[in-house]
Parts: C-alpha cells; structure tokens; sequence
C-alpha cells in the first residue's frame, strides 16, 4: 500500500532536503514555519566577480528580487530599488569561494501577493574600505547598509506558491567566467551628493579629497561622461575630518571620476 503523508509533513521532508543539498552554503534566512513557503535554489558555476575582474570575497551577498513587468530597474547605493514598485524580497551574505549555493525563501503570504510578477537574482558588490582593509559589509541589522554595484545572476524566476521550491537558472551568456557586477549602484534619491575638492597621482593611482559629509562614499569611474568603467570599494566617514582621501587605480592618461554618497 501506498502511502501519502499529510502535506505538512511533505513539506517539512522538502525543506530538510533542501537544508541537506545546501549544507556547505550559508541559508540566507531560516526556514519559516508554513506549509506553502517557496525556497527558491539559485547555483552559480562561478567564479562570480566584482567590475574589476577580482573575485568575489566570502560573505558577499545575493539578493532574490520581483518586478511587476519582469524588468528590475536597479538599485540606490542605500540598497533601495530605483523603481519603487519593485521589491527587493530576500538578501543572504552566501558567497563562498567564488560562487553562490543557497536556499532564499519566499513566505507563502508574501508569495501570493507577488504571484503575478517575475523573480531574479542579482550578485551584489557591498565591500568596504576600512584603513586599506576591503571586505563585504553585507548586512547590517538584516539591511544593506551599503551598495556599490550590482549583476544580473538569473532572470525570469518563476515562484509558484504551494510548489515547496523553485530553481533560479543562470543567464546565458558568460556562464564559463562567472557572473560579474556590472552595473554601479544609483545615487539614492535626496541624498546630498559630495563634492571632490582636489585630485593629485598617488602611489601609483589617483587620490581624489572629497567633502567629508558623514556616510558612505564611493568612486564611479569611466573614460568618457557614461561613469561606466568602474565603481570603488565605498569609505566609510563619520563626517568630522576636513577631507576624504579615496585612493581610485589609475586606468590610461585620463579618466572621469564621480563620488556617490548614500
């Protein structure tokens, strides 16, 4: 005799399964208790890479986003959607050696609210430049306190509530290197911007002094006025020296430089 055990037992043998396939990742949230919560299992092949072609460090995160019209417009360097009617449904701090392997779950009420709406996942750039030491910021108080690029991992996720999980497929294209931060973070709206005050060659690169006004400070780069060349790793200032020094690697006789404050 066949038997079929009760739905919630079916689901709790789901999510132990999934916990067992993903036990060397780091979950970005804990199974919430409810019989129709979707874990979404997104796998990169890696390497994963930041704008400049380096890797992605341990602890960086991914983020599981919804757009009603299947277009993610972006992020604000405060970690906010640029569009206000798209949402930003589940960031985990997962990178490991390189790549992503992990469970983000959609609470079943949360997913039927977005049932008509598309799904993707974004590798996102956090780091932080603390006297010469760069590492992810991550999540702070389970916020971003910080952004400065983000790359389009998967698109087109489909998260069916009552299915237990879905699977987030890479896009196509450079799928061999690894995805990669393509795209540096927006200014977040009303947020006073900061002036550079003077640029002078420095141990091999460009120092930028910039008017310290308190936050987080990064340094969008190009060769022409697109600033789509580059994004540094952000400073952090409590707003009480003169200046901000932001050291940005020199690339060819000229570049354009602009300082993004969240």
């Amino acid at each position: 005799m066949h038997f079929n055990p009760p739905r919630r037992e079916r689901v709790t043998t789901m999510k132990k399964l999934v916990c067992a396939m993903l036990t060397t990742a780091a979950m970005s949230v804990a199974f919430a208790d409810g019989d129709d919560n979707v874990a979404v299992l997104v796998s990169t092949k890696g390497p994963d890479c930041y704008q400049n072609g380096t890797t992605v460090l341990d602890g960086e995160c991914y983020a599981l986003v919804w757009s009603s019209d299947g277009v993610f417009d972006g992020f604000t360097a405060d970690g906010a959607p640029m569009d206000k009617n798209d949402r930003i449904v589940n960031v985990g701090a997962v990178a490991k050696d390189g790549r992503c392997r992990a469970a983000f779950e959609v609470p079943a009420t949360l997913a039927t609210e977005l049932k008509d709406g598309v799904y993707a996942v974004y590798l996102l750039d956090t780091r932080v430049d603390e006297n010469g030491e760069v590492a992810p910021r991550g999540l702070v108080d389970g916020k971003l306190a910080v952004l400065n690029g983000y790359g389009e991992v998967a698109e087109g996720v489909s998260v069916a509530v009552g299915s237990g999980f879905a699977v987030a497929k890479e896009t196509a294209g450079d799928t061999r290197s690894g995805k990669r931060v393509r795209t540096a973070a927006g200014p977040a709206p009303d947020v006073q911007q900061p002036r550079i005050t003077r640029i002078a060659p420095e141990e091999g690169g460009m120092a930028l002094y910039v008017e310290n006004l308190k936050g987080y400070m990064r340094v969008k780069t190009g060769k022409d006025l697109s600033l789509s060349d580059g994004v540094t790793p952000a400073v952090h200032t409590d707003g009480s020296a003169d200046a901000v020094r932001i050291l940005v690697p020199k690339d060819g006789d000229s570049s354009f430089y602009k300082v993004i404050r969240n």
